[in-house]
């Protein structure tokens, strides 16, 4: 009989900088009816652990739950686990400092001198960097609150002030959303505004003000526009949402399908600084940059860590940091 009632995974394995889940879990979530039929459907994502056994990566998990409707229905959410180690920040600080040398050694010689010390190097050993590693004990004594970018933009969906939705569909387009989550759990929330020829995308920092969004007499879609960051000279502009040229309701398909679509279809320009986003095009009624991490997963799914889900993500946060009270923390 089919599991109808999803189960919470409890036990979490992290290995090698990494997050697994044990595969009698993945496969009760998954709705396999043994071990051994999830092994010869995906035997290539299985690693053993010692001590614990079988395993597969939380972010494979989540790639074949997606794929699953019946199964997402279930669990009503993927896993999302970020982990914080002391070790990986203070080796991210470290690695810096060549970069800190090259463009600010005048700094360093003055502290090194202001210190007594003889060399930038014993300055640095001394006390910049054990200044560095308080600094990143604290920030995972602190536990700064995660997803904080990804709930400021659920908020501003539902924000009237900024996006009215009824106001919106009244005027005949329609809101769609997509989350992106990353391989460390890092979530980010795509948000486009769709609709006949309308393909926008939507930020709590958007320029244009759809909450005064409107249809004149003539039966025109209205939206205020003002670019007050690099343009505002121009200052505030009416955005005909009804003068399109392309011959496609975005409402009827998926974000990925759409810039697909526009890939194929439109002349979209690449962007210089392509660290995080490769392409972009921009038009009155279509706007959109698509970044790295996207187009791989849109053009080779299995090469990517990241997991792109239709809609909200809903989550549950729990928190465990190691007591160091009372403890010796550097090795001096």
């Amino acid at each position: 009989m089919a599991n109808k009632k999803g189960i919470k995974i409890t036990t979490k394995i992290f290995h090698d900088n990494k997050i697994y889940l044990k595969l009698s879990d993945v496969t009760k979530a998954l709705n396999y009816k043994t071990k051994q039929s999830f092994v010869d459907a995906h035997g290539d994502m299985i690693i053993k652990i010692k001590g614990i056994g079988d395993c597969i990566l939380e972010t494979d998990y989540n790639s074949l739950l997606v794929k699953d409707d019946n199964a997402l229905s279930r669990q009503k959410q993927i896993e999302i686990t970020k982990v914080d180690t002391l070790r990986s920040k203070i080796e991210m600080v470290t690695s810096m400092y060549p970069l800190k040398l090259a463009f600010g050694k005048g700094y360093f010689d003055l502290m090194a001198k202001k210190h007594g010390c003889i060399s930038v190097e014993e300055y640095i050993l001394k006390y910049d960097l054990p200044q560095e590693e308080q600094k990143c004990l604290k920030e995972i004594q602190e536990h700064r609150e995660s997803h904080t970018y990804y709930k400021e933009e659920v908020a501003a969906l539902y924000d009237k002030s900024r996006l009215d939705i009824d106001k919106l569909r009244q005027c005949g387009l329609d809101i769609q959303v997509m989350t992106q989550v990353t391989s460390n759990g890092h979530m980010n929330l795509i948000s486009y505004i769709v609709g006949e020829g309308v393909f926008i995308e939507f930020s709590s920092y958007d320029y244009h003000e759809w909450d005064k969004i409107s249809i004149d007499e003539k039966g025109n879609i209205l939206v205020p526009y003002f670019n007050y960051d690099d343009h505002p000279e121009d200052g505030e502009q009416l955005i005909n949402l009804s003068d399109v040229g392309i011959d496609r309701d975005f409402r009827n398909h998926s974000i990925v399908e759409n810039l697909a679509w526009c890939i194929q279809n439109l002349k979209v320009e690449s962007l210089e600084d392509y660290e995080y986003d490769v392409f972009h095009y921009r038009s009155d009624t279509i706007d959109f940059e698509i970044g790295i991490e996207l187009l791989v997963n849109m053009i080779k799914p299995d090469a990517s860590n990241t997991v792109y889900v239709d809609g909200i993500v809903g989550y549950e946060e729990e928190v465990y940091i190691t007591d160091v009270d009372g403890q010796k923390v550097f090795g001096r």
